[in-house]
């Protein structure tokens, strides 16, 4: 009888540790993440029966930025339809996460993950400048150039130039999300992070330069106009960064901020 009791305990604890072995990894996909283009994996390496790792990675899907955002309509009508336009964004995330679940079973159940991340977002757009030239400029213009600039009463031209306008945005930092995830005939996975809340810092740079062959641009002026329309809002005042370069403009704002974080994913156990 003895030896029965112990058979059959040993045979529950070997068929435990295979469950658990068989749940042991769990791939994801965010379904959250395709709202904004972008296709996200996550990975969950199971440690024990209350706690694992998850590691996230992601790559955004180059597009157009919206039309909402960015209208090419207004400076096609502006420049006169014949630019050549830019419209460009992409990204990638990478990130981690360290789980404990509030019961022992294996992946399932309610969950406490902090979390570290990092997303890099870059854009590359056209833009149109206008600048008052003098008459000597002027003639330095190709002809394609002179149709861009008309005659002002004040003996100069205002010249309409095309350029373009390259920034990007990395957000790295950490925080507490919660959750609960359902492990359905041992295979199948949902989880639903619902709520998340984290520190972050948000460093945005960008990069102005002007296309013309025989004309240089005055980069210090608009720097100065740059800065003077930064100083109206109080949240970046003196935080921003202008560097004038011989042939471009280098803006960068460093900046922390609170941000949430939620996501809902779905995946297969093995």
């Amino acid at each position: 009888m003895k030896k029965t009791l112990l058979l059959s305990l040993n045979m529950i604890l070997l068929f435990s540790s295979l469950n658990l072995r068989a749940q042991q990894h769990n791939v994801k996909l965010d379904l959250s993440s395709l709202t904004s283009t972008e296709l996200r994996l996550n990975y969950e390496f199971l440690i024990n029966e209350k706690s694992s790792v998850v590691v996230i990675a992601g790559t955004m899907i180059p597009h157009k930025i919206p039309g909402l955002i960015y209208n090419t309509s207004v400076l096609e009508a502006e420049y006169g339809g014949d630019i050549s336009l830019e419209n460009r964004f992409s990204g990638f995330t990478l990130g981690a996460q360290f789980r404990f679940y509030t019961k022992a079973e294996a992946q399932e159940g309610f969950y406490l993950a902090p979390y570290l991340k990092y997303h890099k977002y870059s854009i590359s757009t056209s833009a149109l400048f206008s600048d008052n030239i003098t008459e000597a400029q002027y003639q330095d213009l190709n002809e394609a150039e002179k149709e861009h600039a008309t005659f002002q009463s004040t003996n100069n031209y205002l010249y309409k130039n095309t350029g373009i306008l390259e920034g990007s945005l990395s957000r790295f930092g950490g925080g507490l999300a919660l959750g609960y995830q359902w492990i359905l005939n041992d295979v199948v996975s949902i989880d639903w992070t619902f709520f998340g809340l984290g520190i972050e810092q948000l460093n945005a740079s960008m990069e102005v330069s002007a296309n013309s062959e025989n004309y240089s641009p005055d980069y210090q002026e608009w720097a100065d106009e740059i800065d003077a329309e930064a100083q109206e809002f109080f949240f970046i005042g003196e935080k921003l960064d202008i560097d004038v370069q011989e042939d471009r403009i280098k803006v960068s704002y460093p900046f922390i901020f609170p941000l949430p974080y939620a996501s809902l994913t779905i995946g297969y156990c093995f």
